[in-house]
């Protein structure tokens, strides 16, 4: 039986700040956590780092070429990765953020090798207050890969987290369980039109409504 990882409870609206700078330390360090988003449990560690990247990677099962999804505080901190952020962005960021919608962006040129040669970063600002939180402390675009095994379904409190990790992870927030709010909207913005690709709780007509200037909902 695989060994158990440090759990600690969290108000994920009114996030203790001392939890948060825990849990920002170990990112920051190269760690990864496990943690709650607004539609599962994600494992979270600096975007940017390409070790702790391949940790995400080797206890998930999951293929080297499939993008991580990454959590921003706020448009600031999307600057970082992102810029300039394309209209678009900021259209749908306006209308949408925070909350379930991912979106395909451009990747900093200069950015691209450290994110393994990619050109594009798949990015959302999350509607609860702790992930933002511990992008923000992090100081970094943190990932929102789902807690799960690569194939499974993604966790939906602590104790499934540390059942499928173990002490595999460095830290797990207990939020409690969440919502079971079905995984985010993915809207690719690559190209000259908008593309779904994964449809989630953000309807895609209104995004497309959004970008017309039409009435938002």
């Amino acid at each position: 039986m695989a060994a158990t990882v440090k759990i600690v409870k969290v108000n994920v609206e009114r996030p203790q700040p001392e939890i948060v700078n825990q849990a920002a330390d170990l990112i920051r360090h190269g760690g990864v956590i496990g943690y709650p988003t607004e539609t599962a449990y994600g494992l979270g560690a600096d975007a940017m780092n390409g070790d702790a990247r391949a940790r995400i990677f080797a206890i998930k099962g999951r293929e080297r070429d499939k993008a991580l999804p990454i959590i921003v505080a706020d448009l600031d901190q999307l600057a970082s990765l992102c810029h300039p952020i394309p209209h678009t962005v900021q259209v749908l960021a306006a209308c949408f953020w925070p909350g379930p919608l991912t979106l395909v962006v451009p990747l900093r040129r200069d950015l691209q090798e450290g994110f393994g040669g990619g050109a594009s970063i798949a990015v959302r600002v999350s509607g609860l207050v702790l992930a933002r939180e511990l992008a923000r402390v992090s100081r970094c675009g943190l990932t929102a890969t789902s807690a799960n095994r690569s194939g499974g379904e993604p966790a939906r409190n602590a104790s499934q987290v540390s059942e499928t990790f173990g002490d595999a992870l460095d830290l797990v927030l207990d939020g409690g369980e969440v919502s079971g709010l079905a995984p985010s909207t993915i809207v690719d913005l690559m190209g000259e039109t908008p593309r779904l690709l994964r449809a989630g709780p953000v309807v895609f007509d209104e995004i497309l409504q959004a970008l017309r200037g039409e009435t938002a909902p």
